[in-house]
């Protein structure tokens, strides 16, 4: 095999290859013997069809083809491995030469994650600090306040807040009990708030200092997970129609895409700089940790289900950079500081 990998610009390469004639028969007679599997001829049994009827059957073309393909396959992910090549998007394919008992030659044009220079991460996550959390006690009181409107329903009194009250709620014994589980509550959830804040601090210093020419595949990528994030929320959480949702903002569907643009872009920099950071710092999932998460979602499903219904291997692989995220981003949040004269 004969491989040559050209730049086209910097984030885009192509490659050609080209496989001998002894190399490609070996393709081609591999897809002969599994097409002729999967034939029907009138007095043969499936599955014991000659291969020379088989060949009649099945055309030298469309044999060609399907040995082409198999080719492609296997060989392009040899070639991206061995030149480590970080693809990013689907290949273009382009066959140069296809012919029986000759060598076959193929173009594929990708694109690739840029190499780039990251800054001083660890410095500029120190630079960042979390604010402290606290929760008023308004907040608290107009949690309860809440929970007073609701019992109550139309036309009822507000019922006062008694252990009784309390205890109808649940499994609280006193209204000490619940006061101190709302707050809580309303302390984790600003906590969460300020962690999202944080992390989207640092990745912004962060990436105000890179210089990288971005894939346009990576960026419509992004901004195509917008725009489904967008439809996922405005059935759930609006109750209308996507359609609807268009001529109430008064966009087209390619307006909002565009409209998404910079976003995009920012996010596909901060996916850039979070995966040169894992790499860097050799951050990696554990064995149980990916199991445990693997179960959880298994489990979501229904095992019975989700043995049909999921692909375990892009499972796996969801898996695998959810949790590489992650613990990206708790890295960086461990070179951070915390102001304890600022709070929420």
């Amino acid at each position: 095999m004969e491989t040559t990998v050209t730049p086209k610009s910097k984030t885009e390469v192509c490659i050609e290859i080209e496989l001998s004639q002894e190399e490609f028969l070996v393709y081609r007679e591999k897809a002969l013997k599994e097409l002729a599997g999967t034939l029907k001829v009138e007095g043969f049994r499936q599955g014991h069809v000659p291969l020379d009827i088989a060949l009649r059957e099945i055309g030298e073309e469309a044999l060609l083809g399907e040995a082409a393909d198999q080719a492609v396959n296997k060989t392009y992910a040899q070639v991206v491995q061995e030149k480590e090549i970080e693809v990013v998007g689907e290949p273009e394919v382009s066959v140069l030469s296809l012919k029986k008992d000759k060598p076959f030659r193929f173009q594929i044009t990708v694109s690739h994650i840029p190499s780039f220079d990251l800054p001083d991460y660890k410095k500029i996550a120190a630079l960042c600090a979390r604010k402290e959390v606290k929760v008023e006690d308004k907040e608290t009181d107009q949690t309860l306040d809440w929970l007073r409107k609701s019992r109550a329903g139309e036309n009822e009194e507000l019922p006062e807040l008694t252990d009784e009250f309390a205890q109808s709620l649940g499994k609280f014994d006193s209204i000490s009990a619940l006061k101190e589980s709302i707050q809580e509550g309303l302390k984790r959830e600003k906590e969460m708030r300020e962690t999202d804040r944080l992390r989207q601090e640092i990745l912004d210093c962060i990436g105000k200092e890179i210089k990288v020419e971005l894939p346009a595949v990576l960026v419509e990528r992004e901004k195509q997970a917008m725009l489904d994030r967008i439809k996922h929320g405005v059935q759930g959480q609006l109750n209308i129609s996507f359609k609807d949702y268009l001529k109430k903002v008064e966009k087209t569907e390619e307006e909002l895409l565009e409209g998404m643009k910079e976003d995009a872009k920012k996010r596909a920099i901060n996916y850039l700089v979070l995966r040169e950071i894992s790499k860097k710092e050799n951050i990696q999932p554990t064995q149980e940790e990916m199991e445990q998460e693997e179960h959880a979602i298994v489990a979501q499903h229904g095992r019975e289900k989700a043995q049909h219904a999921l692909d375990m291997d892009r499972v796996r692989a969801y898996t695998e950079s959810a949790i590489r995220t992650e613990k990206t981003f708790q890295f960086l949040e461990e070179q951070s500081i915390t102001l304890n004269d600022k709070t929420l």
